[in-house]
Formats: structure tokens, C-alpha cells, sequence
């Protein structure tokens, strides 16, 4: 999973750190932005394959901007919640994230959550291309053919 680079938006230093090792743990490159905000003046330097997100962050209006271009770019993302902060989950709005996980993290459950985020956006890209591909046929066929047959 090395090939895997993870974004890490985390204002809190000490649990970024630690998210961060154990991503390191289970063989994925992680950079840890610390603000929306300098997550989206960094992406492009960095052009994650993969977004751990903290869902709020004091101060720090940009979240939409940030996840509205996530989106467009089809990346997929998970948003860090402290736990029982709900109120947190419903300031994320439009955003649409894969998955909320609870921080700190279980490695484990962590590791599931990525990996399965990264399917379900690599089978929706498959699902996409397929859907572009049969429009496009059928768009541009020119004849159509019809066959009955016909018992009597």
C-alpha cells in the first residue's frame, strides 16, 4: 500500500502525529496539512490518492471549498469526528464524504475504512466509465434493427 499517498487534515498536532503512525504502520505515505484552508493551497503539490479529514476545525470556514473540490476531483474521503459530536457531523453538509470514523482511531478499523473507501470510489469510476461508454453508443448508433418472429 506504500503506492497510497493520504492527505491528513488535523489541526491537532499531537493526534496527527499519532493518526499519522499509524498510517505509517500499515504502509501508507501520509502528509498532515494543518488547516483547510492549507490543504487547499497544498493539494496540488501534493495530489493525494486518499483524504483523512478532521470534520471541523476551529476557526476555519473553508471545509466546504475544500471538499467541493475534493469532489470534483473524485478523490475519496473519510472525515475524523471526535466521539459523541454529532453537532460536527451536521456542519459537514454537502460535503459527502465516504465514511466518519471516530478519532482517536482503532488501526484496525481504520485500515478497513480506507481500504474500503478506495474500493467503492474505484468500482464508482469503473461503474462511470462503463455508464459513458454504453451512452455513447447509443447516442451515436444510426440504424436501429428490429428482428420478430413470427409463429403462425
Amino acid at each position: 500500500m506504500a503506492d497510497i499517498k493520504i492527505l491528513l487534515v488535523e489541526d491537532d498536532k499531537i493526534e496527527a502525529l499519532g493518526i499519522k503512525h499509524i498510517l505509517e504502520s500499515l504502509d501508507y505515505e501520509v502528509s498532515i496539512i494543518k488547516s483547510h484552508e492549507e490543504a487547499i493551497d497544498e493539494f496540488f503539490n501534493i495530489i493525494p490518492d486518499f483524504i483523512l479529514m478532521d470534520t471541523v476545525q476551529n476557526g476555519d470556514n473553508t471545509a466546504n471549498k475544500l471538499s467541493s473540490m475534493i469532489k470534483k476531483l473524485n478523490i475519496p474521503i473519510i472525515y475524523l469526528n471526535a466521539p459523541f459530536e454529532e453537532s460536527k457531523t451536521q456542519n459537514i453538509g454537502n460535503k459527502e464524504p465516504q465514511e466518519y470514523i471516530n478519532n482517536p482511531c482503532d488501526p484496525i478499523e481504520l485500515k478497513c475504512a480506507i481500504e474500503l473507501a478506495i474500493y467503492k470510489n474505484q468500482v464508482e469510476n469503473e461503474l462511470n466509465e462503463s455508464e459513458g461508454r454504453f451512452r455513447s453508443l447509443v447516442e451515436n448508433v444510426e440504424d436501429v434493427f428490429v428482428r420478430y418472429d413470427l409463429i403462425t
